[in-house]
């Protein structure tokens, strides 16, 4: 067999083997170097082989071993034979660059001449410890969950304790003091179901009993209009994950149920997406098999699940924003995809911010891209009050070596139609590691502000400048605060 047949043949088994998942990544989306030493020895151990004495339980405890056990993300039978994975590695390697092209990005913001910041301090110690933002209307305040289990509440003349938990609070749906918050358990991947959720009523916090996979978000929501609220949960997990549902059958008891089996839940949006009368649910998931689902409602809070939009498993989806850009009637995508550790760690020129349009029957379309590396969080309003949509983005994985201001970036819409924009930033950008962010009306002029939450547990490199800066500074949070009025 020729060189092209056995190259035909490489990517005709890669794609069989790597694409019935999930979509397969480009060979030209890694430096050659990230394939041959992390991606493709654990992709190996995957399919059942062991290549090189590469050893993806290298460091795991045995307590989480055992979680995995169940799981069995690397089986111990061969998937593929010994020859099919050498089509593989070959091709891939064959193709790959020996680094990313990465385009020029110097000189292409402009100062955030409509937003003054102001740095907000919630505690004395160093370092950045925010690990959730929300914004509640009824009182004009911001929410925040810290490293610490502590869930408080900002507005413009005070800062008070609604509740504290167990490990780093995730996710808050309340109004005023009442809500449901969830703490992640493990922040780290893991497979440990150390996650809770708890009903908060009034300083006392009461904790719902059901174990959780790295919880990250939580919706309260009567989906079937009965009265009674449901609680929606996004078990971001690791190897496996899931969308939960707590459907309350009397006052202090919830029945669970799992309506979506995925890693990487990462967010969940109640809107009836087919205009039937039924609350649907939108699901971003940003592991694994990334996308956007859709599980449209039919019933007695019965859902059918469809996947509208598929991603490359390195694309790093950390977020999205459902909103009607183009006013047509129909909700469009916009998703932040920037999620940058594990196995692959490289500056990628795909990351960034995309919208993508509806064409009215929940098939989409991406019609613009703009990159920033490490784009975690964006926020899409009408923050100047044009009529159309502006972008916030902040980026936890900037380059931080020639970008750093880049942590944050301000896309003003321009012409929505042509989807131009004018990025802009501000110097105190760096000041932290933006994880989080929300909008709201802080000081209640009647404009949309910007809070930016930093949490500087690193698991990437920085700079020894910045991550000095972060230490001795430990700022909290940044109010970028609107002057349109």
């Amino acid at each position: 067999m020729g060189c092209g047949a056995n190259e035909e043949r490489g990517k005709l088994v890669y794609e069989s083997y790597c694409g019935t998942c999930h979509l397969a990544a480009k060979p030209g989306d890694l430096p050659k170097a990230l394939w041959a030493n992390s991606v493709l020895p654990d992709m190996a151990s995957r399919l059942g082989l062991s290549i090189n004495g590469y050893d993806p339980y290298a460091g795991i405890p045995w307590q989480e071993k055992a979680m995995m056990a169940s799981i069995n993300p690397y089986p111990s039978t061969p998937l593929i034979s010994e020859e099919d994975y050498t089509l593989i590695h070959t091709y891939i390697l064959a193709h790959a660059p020996e680094e990313l092209r990465i385009d020029d990005r110097s000189g292409r913001t402009l100062s955030l001449d409509q937003f003054s910041s102001e740095i907000i301090t919630i505690d004395q110690r160093t370092g950045g410890h925010t690990t959730f933002l929300g914004y509640d209307e009824s009182s004009s305040s911001f929410t925040i969950g810290n490293i610490a289990g502590y869930l408080l509440s900002l507005n413009a003349s005070r800062l008070d304790t609604l509740g504290k938990t167990y490990s780093p609070i995730t996710a808050w749906s309340g109004i005023g003091t009442s809500g449901v918050l969830a703490d992640v358990g493990v922040m780290a991947p893991s497979e440990m179901r150390e996650g809770k959720i708890s009903q908060v009523s009034a300083d006392l916090v009461t904790n719902i009993k059901v174990d959780l996979h790295r919880p990250v978000y939580v919706l309260e929501q009567d989906l079937n209009n009965d009265g009674v609220q449901e609680i929606l949960i996004c078990e971001y997990g690791y190897y496996s994950g899931q969308l939960t549902l707590l459907e309350q059958t009397r006052e202090d008891k919830y029945d669970a149920r799992s309506l979506l089996n995925v890693p990487g839940t990462t967010r969940v949006i109640a809107q009836d997406m087919n205009h039937d009368g039924l609350t649907d649910l939108v699901v971003v998931v940003g592991q694994g098999n990334e996308g956007v689902y859709i599980l449209y409602q039919t019933e007695g809070l019965h859902f059918t699940p469809e996947q509208v939009l598929k991603q490359n498993p390195l694309a790093g989806t950390s977020w999205m924003e459902l909103v009607d850009y183009d006013h047509d009637g129909d909700m469009d995508l916009v998703l932040a995809q920037g999620d940058n550790a594990d196995l692959s760690y490289t500056l990628k020129p795909y990351h960034g911010v995309r919208i993508f349009l509806n064409d009215g029957a929940d098939q989409f379309t991406e019609a613009f891209f703009y990159p920033i590396f490490g784009a975690t969080r964006v926020l899409a309003r009408d923050f100047d009050e044009d009529g159309d949509i502006d972008l916030a983005v902040n980026a936890y994985f900037p380059d931080f070596d020639a970008l750093p201001e880049e942590s944050f970036v301000y896309l003003e819409n321009v012409d929505a139609a042509l989807f131009q924009f004018q990025a802009r930033t501000f110097p105190d950008a760096t000041r932290g590691r933006w994880i989080t962010s929300e909008a709201g009306d802080y000081d209640g002029d009647g404009d949309l502000d910007i809070m930016l939450g930093s949490f500087t547990h690193t698991p990437t490199p920085v700079p020894p400048a910045i991550m000095e800066n972060w230490n001795t500074v430990g700022t909290d949070m940044i109010l970028l605060r609107n002057h349109l009025r």
